[in-house]
């Protein structure tokens, strides 16, 4: 029985591999959309899937910070000028549990 596991898991390796490795020169690429889209061919369960859900994790986190940074860069640009309710206005729009959603409240409540 292990050893049908181990036979079973080298075959997904061998077939999930190259959909990891088009995923990953994907995101070298910078599109990470793309990249997201391709490791999630990689069904949960398989040998492959920690380490696709793992990258996608990151992946995520980075296209989510390049969305949200100009967001909460203006925002952090009207506070200087004293437009505070703008501020909090454009912070407010990076949503929760989103990569830059802790400082964007931070720099709400400060």
């Amino acid at each position: 029985e292990a050893q049908i596991g181990r036979w079973r898991s080298q075959i997904q390796t061998a077939e999930d591999r190259p959909i990891l490795s088009q995923a990953e020169a994907q995101a070298q690429t910078g599109d990470l959309a793309g990249a997201i889209a391709t490791a999630r061919q990689i069904g949960p369960g398989r040998a492959l899937s920690d380490e696709a859900q793992e990258n996608i994790s990151q992946w995520r986190n980075s296209l989510q910070r390049a969305e949200d940074g100009p967001l909460l860069a203006q925002a952090r640009q009207l506070a200087a000028q004293g437009r505070l309710a703008e501020a909090v206005a454009v912070a407010s729009r990076i949503g929760s549990g989103r990569a830059l959603s802790d400082e964007a409240q931070s720099s709400i409540q400060t």
